[in-house]
């Protein structure tokens, strides 16, 4: 499942990690925007910190991960999102959140957090 992230609430403190431990869980395939990307970063740096849950799990910033690596760079600046917060990145529906949650390690497949029985 992809949602596009609406926005970016950081309520947390931004800390850079090393980028081995970030775990992405989507493929980038927009070759385009990469090349863009890399160009943008060697000339103004990481503007805007990545987002990862509790797990090292990435959520936002899977192109930028990709360019950080292209350039090798050893750590990168993050904000780590907790599991209540995870939601107003997408905006989604009760089963979309569960299924989020599921997706970035803070369910088990048969848990339910934001569904009725």
């Amino acid at each position: 499942m992809y949602l596009k992230p609406k926005k970016i609430i950081f309520d947390s403190l931004i800390k850079k990690i090393k980028i081995k431990d970030i775990k992405p869980n989507q493929e980038n395939n927009n070759q385009e925007l990469i090349d863009q990307l890399e160009i943008d970063i060697k000339l103004n740096g990481l503007l805007c910190p990545l987002a990862i849950n509790t797990n090292n799990i990435l959520l936002d910033g899977h192109h930028r991960l990709t360019v950080a690596r292209l350039l090798r760079l050893d750590k990168i600046d993050v904000c780590v999102v907790p599991k209540d917060k995870i939601k107003y990145l997408y905006d989604p529906t009760p089963e979309q959140y569960d299924e989020l949650l599921r997706n970035n390690g803070y369910l088990k497949s048969d848990e339910k957090y934001a569904t009725e029985d």
